[in-house]
């Protein structure tokens, strides 16, 4: 029961009125209010700036991904041999292996360029909207448009038959 006195003393002078009679905050507690609510607008400020910065940089990355799949493909392509080309696909002979299923196909699958290898697959590059093969002169013309609307377009001389 003094326990429960003593608790009630200390509530009841926190809830003392203030020196002139009436109940409010003071200017100090309006002033650390303002302070932590603009501490907080910051910080929120900073997120969105952050957040603006990382979605610009998806749009480079269509690029960047775009010449890494390059890369990728004209390394791992020496040791191919030009079979067909279609407008969606192509198919090479693996050199690299022996026996019968040694068939290896580039195509357009969905969103994405894919490399298809007895009955796997590897995903080479992603967010394609529209991807053509066109056997030329010079070589295989790879044209491609990406999802966020920027075309890119290699020529493979390797890839001749």
């Amino acid at each position: 029961m003094k326990r429960k006195v003593k608790n009630m003393l200390f509530i009841s002078k926190l809830q003392k009125d203030k020196s002139d009679g009436t109940k409010g905050l003071t200017l100090l507690e309006c002033v650390i209010a303002l302070a932590v609510m603009m501490m907080v607008l910051l910080l929120l400020m900073d997120g969105l700036k952050l957040m603006n910065k990382t979605s610009d940089g998806d749009f480079l990355s269509s690029e960047l991904t775009w010449h890494l799949f390059l890369i990728q493909l004209a390394n791992t392509s020496k040791k191919w041999e030009l079979v067909k080309v279609e407008p969606k696909r192509i198919v090479f002979k693996d050199l690299n292996e022996t026996g019968i299923d040694n068939e290896l196909i580039i195509e357009n699958y969905h969103s994405q360029i894919k490399k298809q290898k007895r009955g796997g697959y590897d995903a080479l590059l992603l967010g394609v909207s529209q991807a053509k093969f066109v056997e030329e002169s010079q070589g295989v013309v790879l044209a491609v448009e990406m999802q966020d609307g920027k075309s890119y377009q290699a020529v493979f001389p390797l890839w001749h038959r």
